[in-house]
């Protein structure tokens, strides 16, 4: 096992030292945004960037969380359609209208993948 104090990443940080970076307004402003978008300080995410470390936006993770939400909710909406159905048997709905609700799901449930797919 490694010792933290040996492991550079590890170690305590010496937060006395800084780096200048020199930036335009429209620069500084961009790398605001993206810390912010990022969850991250402004030093937090210089740090993480000028390592090469991996940055996760929150707003991906909202937005993939957002997206499984919605996807278990379609689900839902299709297993109630089918125990409605099961549960009516014998009563007056037109296999069309069936039909266009599946189709919506399925056009819905396409969609979303498509969205997924994105990310």
């Amino acid at each position: 096992m490694t010792d933290r104090l040996d492991d550079p990443a590890q170690a305590p940080r010496d937060r006395q030292r800084t780096l200048r970076v020199v930036v335009n307004d429209h620069e500084r402003e961009r790398i605001e945004a993206m810390a912010k978008m990022a969850g991250l300080s402004l030093s937090a995410y210089l740090r993480t960037a000028g390592l090469n470390h991996p940055i996760r936006s929150t707003l991906d993770y909202d937005a993939i969380m957002e997206l499984i939400r919605l996807h278990a909710d379609l689900g839902r909406v299709g297993g109630l359609l089918k125990l409605w159905l099961a549960e009516r048997r014998g009563e007056v709905v037109s296999a069309e209208r069936v039909d266009a609700a599946f189709e919506e799901l399925r056009e819905l449930r396409g969609v979303l993948f498509r969205k997924i797919e994105v990310l």
